[in-house]
């Protein structure tokens, strides 16, 4: 059995930290690795996953496809927008026109 003494120098000493912080206790064990942990202790049968997986891609294409409606309707609204403007350009043009005449 070691002694004290052996204990103490088998342990590593932690110094100062290099940030500076010394409040901040170190950490234990990575986040990433936690979450693996935990996901791997939820027991979910394949079909519950495919299932799932099957229901995120049809949300994903009807977000998609209503996106895709909305810049639809916009670039139609646009459209509808330059046309009034070039309608007005032009009977302004023609009025203006008309008064250079008399």
């Amino acid at each position: 059995l070691p002694s004290q003494k052996q204990k103490a120098a088998m342990t590593v000493q932690q110094g100062r930290p290099v940030s500076g912080r010394t409040w901040k206790a170190p950490e234990k064990a990575r986040s990433s690795s936690l979450k693996m942990r935990a996901r791997s202790r939820t027991p979910s049968s394949w079909e519950k996953r495919v299932v799932e997986r099957e229901a995120k891609k049809t949300m994903r294409r009807t977000e998609a496809d209503m996106l895709e409606s909305r810049k639809l309707r916009l670039a139609e609204s646009k459209r509808k927008r330059e046309a009034k403007k070039t309608m007005r350009r032009t009977e302004a043009d023609m009025l203006e026109s008309r008064k250079l005449r008399l």
